[in-house]
């Protein structure tokens, strides 16, 4: 039962693609640095910065910035409070995002050799180019999987943004966007990961639903 029930968020997914008309897409590249370190026993501290390339890599397209304060309530179960700075750059000018949100992090027991990890988030975006508040909401599944005997892991993963509610700088409520990924991940000391991978990130459109193919690489600092 708990397998199906990870299905079903990309089966929703795969739906609303089916259906999607006049989809435009773009090679992107996400390049992602993230650190992480104790506070205290249950206490830890993240940080990320995260440039984006689109136009088939040739132009930047967003940079992420998020700091975050987990805790953890039980070797399975974890919560985050976190704040992140997006700039969009646009032709017309660049577009400037304060992001809060909440997270927990549920790591579920092995389903034989894959371990797995539901992430829901829920976001406040703050935009300069208005004076709405958007609510938005995300769930992850993730399954990962060692490769035995080896530094090497193979995983798997799928996310879906739901806005809920529209706003005024041009969110509209419903359906945001769906990533999937699939990549590798190589653990190169104990205190840096290093994955990589391909990513398709399908997102509702005003005139038209994008579809982006993005390769991402992504470094993890343990301190």
């Amino acid at each position: 039962m708990k397998t199906r029930s990870l299905l079903v968020v990309p089966v929703l997914a795969a739906i609303h693609v089916a259906f999607a008309q006049g989809v435009v897409e773009d090679n992107r590249a996400w390049l992602n640095i993230n650190g992480t370190g104790k506070i205290s026993k249950d206490w830890s501290w993240y940080g990320e910065f995260q440039p984006r390339f689109r136009d088939n890599y040739s132009k930047l397209d967003q940079l992420t910035l998020r700091v975050a304060a987990i805790q953890r309530i039980s070797p399975r179960l974890s919560v985050g409070y976190g704040y992140g700075r997006i700039t969009n750059y646009r032709p017309a000018g660049d577009v400037h995002e304060d992001r809060l949100w909440q997270m927990v992090t549920y790591n579920p027991p092995a389903l034989g050799p894959v371990n797995p990890q539901l992430r829901l988030r829920l976001e406040q975006r703050m935009v300069d180019s208005g004076s709405d508040t958007g609510w938005r909401v995300r769930l992850q599944a993730r399954g990962t999987r060692p490769i035995e005997g080896t530094k090497w892991s193979v995983f798997v993963s799928n996310e879906y943004l739901y806005n809920l509610n529209s706003t005024d700088w041009g969110a509209t409520r419903g359906f945001d966007q769906n990533r999937f990924s699939l990549g590798l991940g190589y653990q190169t000391s104990k205190q840096v990961r290093v994955e990589f991978g391909y990513l398709n990130q399908y997102s509702r459109g005003a005139s038209a639903d994008r579809s982006n193919h993005v390769i991402f690489f992504t470094t993890v600092f343990s301190f």
